[in-house]
């Protein structure tokens, strides 16, 4: 009899436990919703509505990503030109899981996981966003309807189909700005400043820096853009396979997606350009694709923003090395973009550009 007692005190309390864990109160019955788990590695991270989210930190082949001690949010995009951070509530590192809580504003926010030096060893962005649809192009290729880090794919919100730049190889996001107010290294990254907010707890600046650095050093300051003059890289080991056919550990895109190559967009020859030099359409069957006029993204030797007027630059994950006698280059390592000039209707699909450049990325389903 005292082992049945034992038994139903024993099973009684773990009932109450699991009560008091999964109700916020008595009186209003209100159980709190877990979170939700955000799923396989990736650099970036879809963020839809407001809620409790959270994710294992891994490599997107699934190696985890080590000496991690906290996670915290670095920059972000402003809400309503707010100057306080109001995309997140709550960034933390729990049980071996990234945690978050959002508000169900719409921006860019990156976050950083911390070694217990206080260095950062990997950075995540989390893209606040009604999530993306897709479209089938003729050659079979699906794309998602807007660039990274659009917060819309309609025409009609403008800017707001802009998203945010990559130089090429690099996790780490930039913010390219709205306005030509950039016009040497003096004064670059003044749009980043004016819409953008750094964490006031670390020693970060957006900053331009002429000399390269490696992939570790790259990570750990995520708001410098790097340049060497002689490799026009930002790495300082040249590296073509940063970015590929196959998706790769830095590929910024989230889960589900990668960078496309330029075979992929051959069909970007049927874009049609709006006459106020805003952007292009692409038509299949009965849908259509929208592809901003965003501008040129960061530019590669001074880190200047590249507004231009009807300007697209996309970024491709191709590269290879290139001898060209007329350009003075001989097995020179290049990647490559689309580019579209609107105004003189000049469209190259696959345009040589350093990799240092910073440009958009218009993420394909894997």
């Amino acid at each position: 009899m005292k082992n049945y007692k034992k038994l139903f005190l024993f099973t009684t309390c773990l009932l109450v436990g699991f009560l008091v864990m999964t109700c916020k109160s008595s009186d209003s019955q209100e159980i709190e919703k877990p979170a939700k788990d955000l799923g396989e590695g990736a650099n970036c991270y879809i963020i839809p509505e407001e809620g409790k989210y959270s994710f294992v930190p891994l490599h997107v082949s699934g190696k985890p990503i080590e000496n991690v001690r906290k996670v915290d949010w670095i920059w972000s995009t402003k809400v309503n030109e707010s100057n306080e951070q109001k995309l997140l509530t709550n960034v933390s590192y729990e049980n071996g899981r990234v945690c978050l809580t959002a508000t169900g504003e719409k921006g860019n926010i990156v976050i950083a996981a911390f070694d217990e030096n206080g260095k950062i060893v990997w950075v995540w962005h989390i893209w606040c966003t009604d999530t993306p649809k897709t479209m089938k192009y003729e050659n079979g290729a699906v794309f998602m309807d807007r660039y990274l880090g659009a917060v819309s794919a309609e025409q009609a919100d403008g800017k707001a189909t802009w998203g945010l730049v990559w130089q090429w190889g690099r996790i780490t996001p930039f913010f390219a700005g709205y306005d030509d107010t950039e016009w040497d290294v003096a004064n670059a990254f003044t749009e980043a400043r004016k819409w953008t907010i750094l964490n006031p707890k670390y020693n970060l600046e957006w900053k331009f820096d002429a000399h390269s650095v490696s992939i570790e050093e790259a990570i750990a300051q995520p708001t410098v853009f790097f340049y060497d003059k002689k490799t026009c890289d930002w790495h300082n080991n040249i590296d073509l396979k940063l970015w590929g056919s196959v998706k790769t550990d830095y590929d910024p895109s989230p889960a589900g997606y990668h960078i496309p190559q330029t075979s992929q967009w051959e069909e970007l020859k049927n874009l049609v350009p709006k006459k106020d030099l805003s952007g292009a359409t692409y038509t299949f069957g009965n849908n259509e694709a929208w592809w901003a006029a965003s501008g040129g993204g960061r530019e590669f030797d001074s880190g200047c923003n590249i507004i231009g007027e009807g300007d697209i630059f996309v970024w491709s994950s191709t590269a290879e090395y290139v001898t060209d006698p007329f350009a003075g280059m001989k097995d020179f390592p290049v990647a490559y973009r689309l580019i579209y000039q609107l105004k003189s209707n000049f469209l190259y699909l696959k345009a040589m550009g350093n990799r240092s450049f910073a440009h958009t990325i218009r993420c394909v389903a894997d």
